[in-house]
């Protein structure tokens, strides 16, 4: 699978909010991810622990976990990001397998807002890309805002890429503020 995002230091989190209602977008669920990261030859991969905050009026999944190996280039830009994923159904003695084969490189724990963006397909009109916006408090980094617009079957890669920017530009994110690489990275020299 295919998408285009980006990552970004978040300073006005309301900003974000404001432009996802006013493209009727609400909060689809709040996570509470535990993402632990593995040396892996080529590209990352992570195993993703999630666990639902409750929401008002909804019901919750129940939790969940994921395998999920990506490749991307480290730019501070909206980037191409080509991902893998694999449900999970016995996480922990996964984790203990891939520790022991691959080791750990770093935990990243997180609660994500998130937000879906998905439009009807008008007729005669090309289909335009699911978006996924998180606005992510990550623990000891700080707040971020992500976004993920997915190529898929009838979607060209450059309206994915061109509605990731577009987003960028919306929410008023500063070159500065925008990330090269993973939570995973920012932790790891952290750790240095």
């Amino acid at each position: 699978m295919t998408n285009f995002e980006f990552k970004a230091r978040l300073h006005d989190a309301e900003q974000v909010r404001s432009v996802m209602q006013q493209r009727n977008a609400e909060v689809v669920s709040v996570m509470l991810q535990t993402d632990t990261y593995f040396h892996a030859p080529q590209g990352r991969l992570k195993l993703r622990e999630i666990a639902f905050e409750p929401l008002a009026g909804k019901q919750n999944p129940p939790p969940r976990a994921e395998l999920i190996f990506y490749q991307r280039a480290d730019e501070a830009s909206v980037k191409r990001s080509d991902y893998l994923i694999a449900p999970v159904s016995e996480s922990e003695r996964m984790s203990e397998v891939l520790a022991a084969t691959l080791g750990v490189c770093v935990v990243v724990k997180k609660r994500r807002e998130l937000y879906l963006l998905g439009y009807r397909n008008t007729p005669h009109a090309p289909p335009l890309p699911h978006i996924r916006v998180h606005l992510d408090q990550v623990e000891t980094l700080g707040s971020f805002v992500e976004v993920e617009a997915v190529v898929g079957e009838g979607i060209a890669v450059e309206l994915a890429q061109a509605e990731a920017q577009n987003l960028l530009a919306q929410f008023g994110v500063a070159a500065e503020d925008l990330m090269h690489g993973s939570y995973s990275d920012l932790l790891e020299e952290a750790k240095r």
